[in-house]
């Protein structure tokens, strides 16, 4: 959590040249008591990436730029931004069933006549999926590139909703990745 608020407020700030923001990644690494991060610097002229610290303590193996680390909340952010980029150049629409949006997959929705899937359930987390359990999340061979019909066809719950759409909250960021993840393979 510690890293991810680290990267947040490095985003938040001006973005400086790549040998300052590798100074203030290993400042802020020492100030944090954390082990290790991974960047990305994304400026007009081009994207450049770096690390600092520590990819495993116990070794003092240095983390490397190309390593794949947890990236946490970050997620939603993102895709929340895509979706909304989306729906703005009139794409999508924040009241479109899902079911339009993504016919092939089948949401396991008891109150789909009355309280339908819709994007906007997704967004503002009241969709009534479950998130992530933490078997799919914590793996001691994880591959960052396994299928995302294969993880969740593991969970015969996954797609079931939980609750009518828009009737409770829950910040889960797994439905929201999941449904973009298969809108954007269309």
């Amino acid at each position: 959590m510690r890293l991810l608020l680290c990267f947040l407020l490095l985003l938040a700030t001006t973005l400086p040249a790549r040998a300052e923001v590798a100074g203030e990644m290993a400042a802020a690494l020492r100030e944090q008591g954390l082990t290790g991060a991974v960047w990305a610097l994304v400026t007009p002229e081009g994207v450049a990436t770096g690390a600092a610290g520590l990819a495993d303590a116990g070794t003092g193996a240095a983390m490397r730029p190309d390593h794949r680390v947890q990236m946490g909340s970050v997620t939603k952010t993102v895709l929340a931004t895509g979706v909304l980029r989306l729906v703005t150049l009139g794409h999508l629409s924040l009241d479109q069933p899902l079911a339009d949006i993504l016919p092939t997959v089948a949401i396991d929705n008891p109150w789909a006549a009355t309280h339908p899937l819709r994007l906007r359930h997704l967004l503002d987390h009241t969709s009534g999926l479950d998130d992530a359990r933490l078997w799919q999340v914590f793996s001691r061979r994880p591959v960052a590139d396994t299928p995302l019909m294969q993880g969740i066809a593991r969970d015969g719950q996954a797609l079931r909703l939980r609750w009518p759409p828009g009737q409770s909250a829950s910040p889960t960021p797994t439905p929201v990745t999941r449904c973009w993840a298969w809108w954007w393979r269309r």
